[in-house]
């Protein structure tokens, strides 16, 4: 069910028109009211070392921004995986250059025994006194393949006010 749900998503995602972030916002601002989808590489944590996250969020608009996290492993009573998710959201152009950095994410992951989970995390702003700007909301699967672990994937929806 969720392989068809992640796919469902992935595939209304690539149906967006792409536009210039260049058009969308100028140097130096955080995009306001924007909404939209996110999908995007997602490989838990091993050991000692900290998992990653990357990803693309797209608004209706089909404006696009770069996902850029960390998961750290958390020990959690009742939770087979869990932690700490740490990153930014950064803006970009029509080729992938970072144009600037629009809002920290911080958040938490949860999920079970295969792999499978949820997450959730605030957007803020980049001042030292940082106050919440939107969020993402999403599901991962990063599933052990016969003994291999590949990276999974995550589908979100995201905000930022």
């Amino acid at each position: 069910m969720l392989r068809i749900l992640l796919a469902g998503m992935l595939g209304a995602l690539l149906a967006l028109p792409a536009t210039s972030l260049q058009t969308q916002t100028s140097p130096g601002a955080i995009p306001e009211g924007l909404v939209g989808r996110a999908f995007g590489a997602w490989n838990l944590p091993l050991e000692k070392e900290p998992g990653i996250v990357h990803g693309v969020l797209l608004d209706v608009g089909g404006r696009k921004l770069v996902l850029e996290a960390r998961l750290i492993d958390t020990p959690m009573r009742g939770v087979n995986i869990g932690g700490n998710l740490e990153g930014v959201v950064l803006a970009i152009d029509r080729d992938g250059t970072v144009l600037q950095r629009v809002a920290l994410v911080n958040g938490t992951y949860f999920g079970g025994p295969d792999h499978r989970g949820s997450f959730q995390a605030v957007l803020t702003n980049r001042t030292s006194r940082p106050d919440p700007i939107g969020f993402i909301e999403g599901l991962f699967s990063d599933p052990v393949v016969r003994g291999k672990d590949p990276i999974g994937r995550f589908a979100a929806r995201w905000k930022i006010l």
